[in-house]
């Protein structure tokens, strides 16, 4: 859903807007700058080239290797060839951003003419140097259906590219893998098939070109058939023309159409080419300038591969090799073992007219076009500042991150796929090779999971028979192998004990293997039940994996290779399951995550205050959790960490997630309606003033009823509980704990409906209604209805009409039943009631002497199963293709239900239409939620499909620390939120604005 300008977004926009309407004069005036009436602008390559020498046009030529993580030496060797042999280019290897950028711009500084900046970079920068983004080889990429995926990825890799000085990129590999012996291609491949290759390639080139960096088509004229490494020797490819032009030469001939700039020759022998013994296509004029150049119609750069690779460096000598290149009609001699051999070669070679002036002149026209093409000039230097950022953007990750989730592949599956989670199903992860803690972390907000991580190594008989006997004690087992290579000749890692392994385990009908690694290692999965493979063993597939194995997120790739039974183009599509929460990138979803880190600062002050000791944050978009983190401290001792694990007592947000749930469930089943009386289901008042009470009216909070009634007090004497309603140990006189060793009478919770029934109700006003007063009284009443209406206590009820199918693990009643008191967050330290630190048991006084069991409290949570809950109500009802709440009584009841100022829907607060309210400002007026006196606080918002969880202890030690409103901190995350929003929309406005200029 688009972004609504309602009357608060608009307010936060206006700053953003005046920067665009600025930008567009801007442009406006450059387009009459710049119009169509000038002279065109003499060529600076033309000009360039008339003013050099013959050996700096020699010098062009070459482009050579630079590290910037070697020493001295090395830099002054690079620095001498600059200043006297003038060379061309620089193609850097291994590295850091920061130590390449300096080198740049010392390099830069001392050329004549402006170095070309290249580097081997087909899955970003990260092939070569540290520190950056390390996109998916082309292999997954291969495996992804939407190819503007692609364009997007070679868009990013060309802005870094520039960023760091850049404007060359040996990418795309265009050469068809169709030999899974492939020892140098392999995954570097888009696949075998060459109409897929083709159309991600120019994909790829696009997204590099539109942003003036050069792509590179490689390794012409096709390197995906062979069996020799050419970096150790001259591979021979034996195909006549024919299939040369049918295959191997087609996706070629598809990118120069569409206009890429440079291409690399191989270094290979292909006899129906050249059938000079031992002639690589490199050195070869009929493969270069014949077929690439005259029959081809290639036009642009063509730069040889490394000539220092045995390929091609095994056969000739340095200089010879460099001039024999040149003749072959190659532009850039990239790699050279000797420039001043080479430059002196070839200098004779012109002398000796073995090479013509015109025909020099040409290849370096080529060059400095290019150049000039590439803006060289407004890249030619790196600014420092910031440099590690700008290369490790939110959105750049992001992409990293849609691209591999988009590759998942689901090659064989059955009816148990996906995995659904269930109360009380054990699962067992087993890992052959690494741990994964972000597929573990993920996995276990579906289901309870034991974990066991074996390395490969450790695989033998005895380990085998060990995993099997621990295989029968589980419902299911997702089988995940990780430690995988892309080593032909070791089978891709899979040793034959893993071999047995994964005939034994995954071919279980209850398995779901997760296959990590090159995909013609697929071979050896065959007799697996239910398989999907991610490709590569990254964190980001992990994170996607994990999803897909619950549900949570849609399966769509296809295989790019043909692999033992499995076929190329063969992958099944699975869709995500209704309401289940993924996980995605900020970025992803249309939020900025620059922005989001503003809630840090917020936190971090409402703790430094002492408004907290701790807490949970949670947002969610689209059904996506986005922001996940924990703060602080459970107390202000610093003795216990909050986790996503730390359970806290949500206070008054019980009224919706437990009394809110179970009365809409009981609407949809036509069991009750709020627009009745209470004394319709509690015939027992009709002689109360309680009686004539619309049930609407109550869950409003303008029925008249008292704001608090401390019923505690009624039952303590000089700050003790009254042994008369307590005792410290429990008998079946006294079954409900209120707090450690204290347990009140069965039939404490008669008195407290005695007390209600008889509290007075507040005075109408002139119209003859109740006043607005929040109350937590007429949850008592619920409760009361809920559980003669169901026959359960209220949560039996929600346990298995709502919790359980959900498959919340930790929301619940009476937390201590389940969990361990170190996991809860403690409340108040009661010195006037229960005469302790309240710690897993419910903070709200009444509740309390329920039994924990209440409808307006009790509820303990983290946030992610909050949050769970409440994408419910944003999801039509509908958890994992099964109806829980009926969609029209949602929206009923998250509506304003009574006339004039009163904003209240049933159970649910909602925001003040004039502000100031409990929430943002700039919610939509269809946003909903609920606030806890523990220091809780969630709120849903259809307009922008929002979730907001944000769960503390402000109660500790005192109930009285009222900072948290005090200093707003919950609106002001919000207002965070909204903002990530807006400030995502405005930059992606502003950078096609810039683009267009």
């Amino acid at each position: 859903m688009p972004l609504l300008l309602t009357k608060n977004t608009l307010k936060l926009g206006v700053k953003h807007l005046k920067i665009v309407f600025l930008l567009l004069g801007l442009t406006f005036v450059m387009a009459n700058k710049n119009g169509l009436n000038q002279e065109k602008p003499i060529s600076w390559a033309q000009t360039t080239l008339d003013s050099m020498s013959l050996k700096e046009k020699i010098g062009q030529l070459f482009m050579v290797a630079a590290y910037s993580n070697r020493d001295l030496n090395h830099k002054n060797e690079i620095m001498d060839l600059i200043k006297n042999h003038h060379i061309g280019g620089l193609i850097f290897f291994q590295g850091g951003p920061n130590r390449q950028a300096n080198l740049t711009n010392e390099y830069q500084k001392n050329a004549k003419i402006p170095l070309f900046m290249a580097m081997d970079a087909e899955w970003g920068l990260a092939m070569r140097i540290d520190s950056s983004v390390k996109y998916p080889r082309q292999m997954t990429l291969g495996a992804i259906r939407n190819q503007t995926l692609i364009y997007e990825m070679g868009k990013q890799i060309a802005l870094q590219s520039r960023r760091i000085g850049m404007q060359i990129n040996f990418a795309p590999v265009v050469d068809v893998n169709v030999n899974p012996l492939n020892p140098v291609i392999g995954t570097r491949s888009f696949g075998e098939n060459k109409e897929e290759v083709s159309s991600r390639a120019i994909q790829y080139m696009n997204g590099m070109q539109n942003q003036y960096v050069l792509a590179n088509a490689k390794h012409f004229p096709g390197h995906g058939d062979t069996d020799t490494d050419s970096h150790l020797d001259l591979p021979i490819i034996k195909h006549d023309l024919s299939r040369l032009k049918d295959i191997e030469l087609y996706p070629f001939k598809r990118v120069f159409d569409a206009g890429i700039k440079s291409v690399m020759v191989a270094h290979i022998h292909i006899p129906s080419i050249d059938n000079t013994i031992n002639k690589p296509t490199t050195l070869s004029y009929n493969a270069v300038t014949t077929i690439l150049k005259k029959e081809m119609g290639f036009q642009g750069l063509s730069f040889t591969d490394a000539l220092n690779m045995k390929g091609v460096a095994n056969y000739d000598a340095p200089g010879q090799t460099d001039l024999m290149a040149l003749k072959a009609g190659n532009d850039v001699l990239l790699y050279p073992m000797d420039v001043p051999k080479a430059i002196l070669a070839i200098e004779k070679a012109v002398i000796k007219g073995e090479v013509t002036t015109e025909d020099l002149n040409n290849h370096v026209l080529k060059i400095l076009q290019a150049k000039e093409w590439s803006k060289i000039k407004e890249c030619q230097f790196v600014r420092l500042n910031n440099l590690y950022q700008d290369l490790n953007k939110p959105e750049y990750e992001a992409l990293n991150y849609h691209l591999r989730a988009s590759a998942l592949t689901l090659v064989k599956t059955s009816t148990n796929f996906p995995i659904s989670p269930k109360f009380n199903k054990k699962i067992l992860h087993l890992v052959i090779g690494t741990d994964m803690p972000n597929f573990t972390n993920i996995a276990e907000k579906y289901n309870l999971i034991d974990q066991k991580v074996i390395p490969k190594s450790s695989i033998n008989t005895a380990t085998i028979n060990q995993i099997l006997a621990e295989y029968k004690k589980y419902d299911e087992v997702i089988f995940s192998v990780n430690e995988l290579n892309n080593d032909t000749k070791s089978n891709f890692g899979v040793t034959p004990q893993l071999l047995q392994l994964i005939q034994q385990i995954g071919s279980k009908e209850h398995t779901v293997t997760c296959h990590f690694g090159n995909a013609y290692s697929l071979k050896n999965f065959e007799s697996c039940s239910q398989l999907i493979t991610a490709y590569e063993n990254h964190p980001y597939a992990h994170k996607a994996m994990a999803q897909a194995v619950f549900g949570a997120k849609d399966i769509d790739g296809i295989l790019p290779i043909s692999t033992g039974a499995f076929a190329q183009g063969h992958g099944i599509i699975n869709l995500a399951r209704k309401g289940v929460l993924g996980f995605e990138i900020p970025e992803n979803l249309g939020m900025d995550s620059k922005t989001l880190v503003k809630i840090d600062s917020i936190v971090k002050a409402a703790i430094d205050l002492r408004a907290t000791p701790g807490c949970q944050v949670l947002i969610a978009k689209k059904g996506k959790i986005v922001y996940e983190k924990n703060y602080g401290f459970t107390t202000y001792e610093k003795t216990s960490t909050v986790t996503a694990s730390t359970l806290y007592d949500l206070a008054s947000v019980t009224k919706v997630l437990a009394s809110g749930m179970a009365l809409m469930r009981l609407d949809a089943e036509g069991k009750f309606d709020i627009n009745k009386k209470l004394k319709d289901y509690l015939p027992e008042l009709d002689s109360t003033n309680k009686g004539e009470l619309v049930i609407k009216e109550i869950l409003a909070h303008q029925s008249g009823l008292q704001a608090f009634i401390p019923y505690w007090s009624k039952t303590v004497q000089k700050g003790a509980p009254m042994p008369h309603y307590y005792s410290k140990t429990k008998t079946e006189e006294y079954p409900l704990q209120v707090a450690n060793e204290l347990y009140a009478k069965v039939y404490l919770r008669d008195s407290i409906y005695k007390w209600s029934n008889e509290s007075p109700l507040s005075p109408k006003n002139k119209q003859g209604k109740y006043p607005y007063k929040y109350s937590d009284v007429g949850y008592y009443y619920m409760l009361k209805i809920i559980e003669k209406l169901t026959g359960q206590t209220l949560d039996e009820y929600l346990y298995s009409n709502v919790y359980q199918k959900l498959n919340l693990q930790s929301l619940g009643y009476l937390p201590l039943n389940k969990f361990s008191k170190t996991i809860i967050a403690p409340t108040e330290k009661d010195t006037y009631f229960r005469n302790q630190l309240v710690q897993g048991y419910v903070h709200d006084q009444g509740a309390a002497m329920m039994g924990g069991i209440a409808g307006h409290a009790g509820l303990f949570s983290n946030a992610y199963d909050v949050a769970q809950i409440l994408q419910l109500t944003l999801n039509d009802g509908n958890h994992y293709d099964q109806t829980i709440l009926n969609n029209k009584i949602i929206r009923d009841y998250t509506s304003k239900q009574l006339e004039g100022e009163n904003r209240k829907g049933a159970t649910w607060d909602r925001m003040r239409p004039e502000g100031q309210g409990p929430t943002s400002d700039y919610a939509s007026d269809l946003s909903y939620g609920h606030t806890g006196f523990t220091g809780t606080m969630v709120w849903v918002d259809p307009a922008y499909d929002l979730t907001f969880v944000f769960l503390s202890n402000r109660v500790y030690p005192d109930a009285g620390n009222n900072d948290l409103l005090k200093y707003d901190v919950r609106s002001k995350i919000q207002d965070v939120i909204y903002e990530s929003i807006l400030n995502f929309n405005t930059t992606n406005t502003l950078n096609k604005l810039l683009q267009q200029k």
